[in-house]
């Protein structure tokens, strides 16, 4: 196949988002550039009808004609479509349906294998999920031109609004921000994926030098930017907003259970112990910053005895962590004021 000199990947990997996928493929091919992309969709086999949703998507918007430069076909992992746009003549779509759920094999890592005769004809890739979208018609338009003029970066990035799908409509306060230095990453993600594009030959680097694959890492994101951000630099695009994260009640960084919530946190700061440790750094990593939100998780799911527990080996305290420790030891003084505290009891 004779594909376009294709400058941007576009990477969207997807599973049970039937309800928001199409907002996702809306914001792709809303894409304004002087440039081809494609964007690969990888559905890891949904048990909630979204395939049929992705099909539905591609017939109505998608030159599937015989006269077109579209095929389908079938391996024996996926179904899949490449189609170009009826209208957005830059934007073609490459459709991966898998037969088997990659993730509960633990083999996520081979979607990347599966996107490969697409992705290694890029210059650039950009990552958004199923379920968030993005919003800017020039993102990878002004991404693009950015990193073409500034080689010394890997990547850049934008503050993103959020949507509570629980609240039905997007909060006053936006997601990610500046940092200063790979100590500022350290300490806390300041960098929201959909609103990233990073350079292809950087990301090659990672994954041959870190190969994520092998370690037990909860979040793919997370890890990619601490690399990025020792080895290169990284821009954060603050006067534009280019994406929308969407806070469901229950995802893998958002979740209603106690032990998966301190899971995600522990797993968070192990891997930037890990970078730490891997560049050498380790008097930039600080522990006081996993056992103060360890404490803040134990608070805010009502469970004292362990945010005490926590509280004590916190070295240096806050105010506000004061504030929060007095009222654990009063039950009754917890169920008054924790609201106050964006406390949520269980």
């Amino acid at each position: 196949m004779n594909y376009p000199k294709f400058k941007v990947c576009v990477r969207c990997f997807t599973f049970n988002q039937a309800d928001y996928i199409e907002d996702a493929m809306n914001g792709f091919t809303m894409q304004q550039t002087d440039f081809p992309f494609v964007c690969c969709i990888v559905d890891d086999a949904s048990t909630d009808e979204e395939q049929k949703v992705i099909k539905s998507y591609m017939d109505r918007h998608f030159n599937l004609s015989d006269s077109s430069v579209s095929y389908k076909k079938e391996t024996n992992y996926a179904n899949i479509i490449y189609a170009q746009h009826n209208s957005n003549k830059n934007c073609f779509f490459a459709v991966l349906l898998l037969k088997e759920n990659l993730y509960s094999k633990k083999e996520s890592y081979k979607k990347f294998e599966y996107i490969s005769e697409w992705s290694e004809l890029c210059e650039y890739e950009a990552m958004c999920e199923g379920d968030d979208y993005w919003i800017e018609s020039k993102k990878i338009q002004k991404q693009v031109e950015f990193l073409d003029n500034n080689s010394s970066f890997a990547m850049c990035y934008s503050s993103v609004s959020c949507y509570s799908q629980q609240k039905k409509k997007i909060l006053s306060q936006k997601d990610g921000g500046p940092y200063e230095s790979f100590r500022d990453l350290l300490n806390i993600n300041v960098i929201p994926t959909p609103s990233t594009l990073m350079r292809r030959s950087c990301e090659l680097e990672y994954l041959s030098e870190i190969r994520p694959e092998t370690r037990n890492w909860l979040m793919g994101d997370y890890p990619r930017w601490l690399y990025y951000s020792y080895r290169w630099k990284i821009k954060y695009m603050k006067d534009e907003v280019f994406a929308v994260y969407r806070v469901l009640g229950e995802s893998a960084s958002h979740s209603t259970n106690y032990s998966k919530t301190k899971a995600f946190v522990e797993n968070t700061f192990e891997i930037s112990r890990f970078f730490a440790e891997y560049f050498n750094q380790n008097e930039l990593y600080n522990n006081d910053n996993l056992n103060r939100n360890l404490f803040l998780v134990a608070f805010s799911f009502g469970k004292l005895d362990e945010a005490l527990l926590k509280f004590k080996i916190i070295k240096n305290k806050s105010k506000s962590l004061w504030i929060k420790y007095i009222i654990c030891h009063s039950r009754i003084l917890y169920n008054i004021l924790g609201k106050f505290f964006f406390v949520v009891i269980k």
